[in-house]
């Protein structure tokens, strides 16, 4: 296997928290069971909806696998929004999303600072994801953010609106402070 299809491949690893894995697989099932549960008919996804989220991906970015980019969309006519808005209702409405919605286009990108050329290391991935993926996210991200913040916990404070680094800062200093007072050791990892 070439070095880039080891990047992008799933593997087990000795090294990966197993029991953090399980976590997140029993969380993903709760939300899961948590959106079926109290399911309700999406109400479909508007042309001019499809045409406000295009508005919010960024412009003059490389093209998706399909040649696409926003500005297609954004300087095109209603009529062509009309096909995005029936596709992500029919996502959202049947849970499942499309293969090609799945896919990237990723060009590894040399570091430089005198790494050698040919190993792993020297290397970052940018992946170009399809448009059609990158506004099925605003979407969801918009009719979902209501509920998942009623059920997300406290202390999550990153990709939480407003919430900062700088209040998780203060949770994790004062946590310190406690334990030093106590005279207890205090273990912090960081991800």
């Amino acid at each position: 296997m070439g070095l880039f299809a080891r990047l992008t491949t799933s593997t087990n690893n000795s090294v990966y928290d197993l029991d953090y894995n399980n976590m997140v697989q029993k969380d993903v099932k709760m939300l899961q069971h948590s959106i079926n549960k109290d399911r309700v008919s999406i109400i479909p996804i508007t042309p001019l909806e499809i045409k406000h989220y295009i508005g919010k991906i960024n412009s003059k970015k490389a093209p998706d696998e399909l040649g696409l980019v926003a500005e297609h969309h954004k300087y095109a006519g209603p009529s062509v929004s009309q096909y995005p808005a029936s596709l992500t209702t029919a996502v959202i409405n049947t849970q499942y999303i499309p293969e090609c919605f799945k896919t990237g286009l990723l060009t590894p990108i040399y570091k430089r600072h005198g790494k050698p050329i040919n190993t792993m290391d020297s290397y970052r991935g940018i992946t170009v994801s399809p448009l059609l993926s990158k506004l099925l996210e605003h979407v969801l991200l918009a009719h979902t953010a209501p509920f998942v913040e009623q059920i997300q916990n406290p202390l999550q404070f990153g990709f939480t609106t407003e919430a900062s680094p700088a209040q998780a800062a203060l949770v994790v200093t004062e946590t310190i402070a406690e334990q030093v007072d106590r005279k207890e050791p205090l273990y912090v990892a960081t991800l």
